[in-house]
């Protein structure tokens, strides 16, 4: 019995391990994604930045939970406050959020189809970015986070 619970729970723990790492994955490509879009508009990448990643994971497991699109998290703070949180001292920041897809260029797509997205993602002021992806009951939360210290 104590040999079938500690088996349990090592497969739980790898899959838990394993379901990290895709998350960590999309998020990455995201950042990917973001720059093939910049460089077709002539556009400089922005660079992964962990701090930015920390804040932009956070915010996805936050919305997440909630099942809900906010830019605003349940503690009342607004994206410069995240930032400044993780210790992210930033002069410009913008924030992009998407629900459901599975594929990081679909989600880059679809803010390329919005006029205030696709302002966001091509703001050339901008060079750093962080990703965070979650799966909240109702999908994927995708949180983008551009900025420049």
């Amino acid at each position: 019995m104590i040999a079938r619970r500690a088996l349990l729970l090592s497969g739980l723990a790898f899959l838990a391990v394993r379901r990290a790492q895709a998350l960590d994955s999309l998020a990455e490509n995201l950042i990917v994604a973001v720059n093939a879009a910049r460089h077709a508009q002539h556009l400089q990448p922005v660079r992964a930045e962990a701090s930015l990643c920390r804040a932009a994971q956070a915010h996805a497991e936050d919305i997440a939970r909630r099942g809900v699109l906010d830019h605003t998290g349940r503690d009342g703070r607004e994206l410069g406050a995240r930032l400044a949180a993780v210790g992210f001292r930033w002069h410009a920041a913008a924030e992009n959020l998407a629900l459901g897809g599975e594929v990081a260029g679909e989600i880059v797509q679809l803010w390329l189809g919005s006029p205030p997205h696709r302002r966001n993602l091509l703001r050339s002021d901008l060079d750093q970015a962080g990703a965070g992806v979650s799966l909240g009951a109702t999908g994927a939360f995708w949180v983008l986070d551009l900025a420049r210290s």
